[in-house]
């Protein structure tokens, strides 16, 4: 009987870890001044600053209304960025903000989210940074309208120059 018992008890804690929500995210950029990569200009000799990234696109994905299916409610922005061509920078070497700017209208998924971030995934010069939030069921959601920013930061703190974008999503549902 003891083991029966023993048995259900270890099913039911592991079965938990499954009901558990953890989405993928970008990891938190950790500047770390060891890792500075100087790029200098060949003819001048002069450093050459953080590249201004181009926002490619901008996905938002709202939060379902599934029963017993984990995150369901979770909420996600991915924001693709490219650095410029001629730019020596990698994505390796810098983190990048996405900073709220304007709130035109219901929530602000950034919201908490306001430390420099690592991609999730990098093809060629496009990476891509996901923040994820606590949608909610979508007769709860509200719209979002907004301005938001991208700046990138070296291992040196030093800020690249800022890029405007719009997030925009009706309610799910």
């Amino acid at each position: 009987m003891r083991l029966r018992y023993l048995i259900f008890i270890s099913l039911m804690l592991s079965s938990f870890a499954t009901y558990s929500c953890s989405p993928l995210q970008s990891r938190v950029f950790q500047p770390n001044e060891d890792a500075h990569k100087w790029h200098t200009n060949k003819k001048t000799g002069f450093v050459i600053g953080l590249p201004k990234l181009e926002v490619v696109s901008v996905e938002v994905n709202r939060g379902g209304d599934s029963d017993g299916v984990s995150c369901i409610d979770a909420g996600s922005v991915i924001v693709k960025v490219k650095i410029p061509e001629g730019s020596p920078y990698k994505f390796e070497e810098f983190g990048v903000y996405l900073k709220s700017k304007n709130i035109r209208n219901g929530e602000n998924p950034l919201v908490g989210h306001q430390v420099p971030l690592m991609p999730v995934e990098v093809k060629g010069r496009v990476g891509a940074f996901m923040v994820a939030w606590v949608d909610g069921h979508p007769k709860y959601q509200k719209p979002i309208d907004m301005t938001a920013e991208v700046i990138s930061i070296s291992n040196l703190l030093q800020l690249g120059p800022s890029v405007e974008f719009q997030i925009k999503s009706e309610k799910n549902g």
